[in-house]
């Protein structure tokens, strides 16, 4: 198991637009390097290399972006992921981004590209929805898999990984990892076929939202970039595409762009956002979090006085940060999670164990703090139905 690796602060150039004129806003030292993969002992989890996150604001273009990445310490190996579609909420969310971009793109007996498909739920959808075919690439696969319809590689791609190009390229939740972000669209748009109707549609997290609302717990060392509407189109107009929308999508938490290889009509016209407003709204982010994490800890600290039972459900990003960001240890004591990946499985960063729903049967909580409110409808009927009696605090 590798020591724990710590990284200074570095003045690195702004991904999206290469200026070097930044603001830093926030820090957070000693974090986990790689937050989506879960290990098989507690030793192993806690000893996992930690690095800081520094945030900087791109005086140029507004760009949000982690001045101190190191690509070599955040590995996506096989293990690595955070499938969601567990959920009847996400599900329903993937099924009607699925039929939007089927119609909307006449995504019908196409040809199909998911770059970091994870387990290839989504692009099989799209395949399954359009009798379509599907190629997906993700170097975190176990291994290679081909059914005949949905042909998944456990390697990253490249360009002339393919021996022609496709109809349609699919990216969710890749692009806030690349280092070189500019170089991965590029890549992506070389990836399509030259001819009338090629597209794409790319998906991530929603960094104008996550300042806004203080969702601190979204701060991750694998996202480089925490993309604005604004800093999203600026990249994929950069390496060339026609951007024909650009729109919050499952309750503003993400942001979605779509368009299509070349151009023939004119530009998308996005409005600019503001250094300034943007600067106050980080400057702002940054006092509120901080008082924020402090108010949660002094919060666990005298719910564990009281000798009550606290659980925390989700051990995806959210809940993984939640846990590190405070420093939490005995004062949850329990992580549940409903993807069966995960059980037995542990918190990188913390060392806490991540249970069944249906342990907390016996366990009886007093709380269960829930991170993410789209699904709060969802955790208390699975509550309801495992007939826990318990107060719900959605963070």
């Amino acid at each position: 198991m590798d020591s724990v690796t710590r990284v200074e602060p570095a003045q690195t150039p702004c991904p999206v637009c290469g200026g070097t004129d930044a603001q830093h806003f926030f820090r957070l030292d000693d974090v986990p390097t790689v937050c989506n993969r879960h290990w098989t002992s507690p030793e192993e989890a806690v000893a996992v290399r930690r690095a800081a996150i520094d945030l900087a604001l791109c005086a140029d273009c507004s760009h949000v972006y982690n001045a101190s990445f190191d690509e070599t310490l955040a590995e996506y190996t096989e293990g690595y992921g955070n499938p969601l579609h567990g959920s009847t909420i996400f599900r329903d969310y993937a099924e009607q981004t699925a039929r939007h971009l089927l119609e909307g793109f006449g995504l019908r007996g196409k040809t199909i590209l998911e770059l970091g498909c994870g387990d290839g739920y989504f692009l099989r959808r799209l395949c399954e929805l359009g009798d379509n075919r599907g190629i997906g690439f993700d170097r975190s696969l176990p291994q290679a898999t081909n059914d005949g319809v949905v042909s998944l590689r456990a390697e990253d791609f490249v360009p002339g990984a393919l021996d022609e190009g496709v109809d349609f390229v699919v990216c969710r939740h890749v692009v806030e990892h690349a280092s070189d972000p500019t170089r991965f669209v590029d890549v992506a748009r070389r990836a399509l076929a030259q001819q009338p109707g090629s597209g794409f549609y790319f998906e991530v997290p929603n960094g104008s939202s996550l300042f806004e609302t203080r969702s601190g717990w979204d701060i991750l060392y694998e996202h480089v970039s925490y993309f604005s509407a604004a800093s999203l189109s600026r990249l994929c107009v950069g390496a060339g595409l026609d951007v024909r929308q650009v729109r919050p999508s499952f309750a503003g938490q993400y942001l979605s762009i779509e368009g299509y290889r070349d151009g023939t009509r004119p530009p998308l016209a996005i409005e600019p956002v503001r250094v300034a407003a943007q600067s106050d709204s980080c400057r702002d982010f940054a006092t509120d979090f901080e008082a924020l994490m402090n108010s949660w800890r002094d919060k666990l600290r005298d719910w564990k006085k009281a000798g009550e039972v606290t659980v925390l459900w989700g051990a995806g990003t959210k809940g993984v940060m939640f846990l590190n960001h405070l420093g939490a240890g005995s004062e949850i004591d329990r992580v549940v999670d409903i993807s069966p990946g995960k059980h037995g499985l542990y918190v990188p960063g913390t060392g806490h164990r991540i249970c069944s729903p249906k342990d907390l049967t016996r366990a009886r909580p007093q709380r269960v703090i829930v991170m993410n409110e789209q699904y709060e409808r969802e955790i208390r009927e699975q509550l309801a139905d495992l007939g826990v009696d318990t107060t719900v605090c959605v963070v």
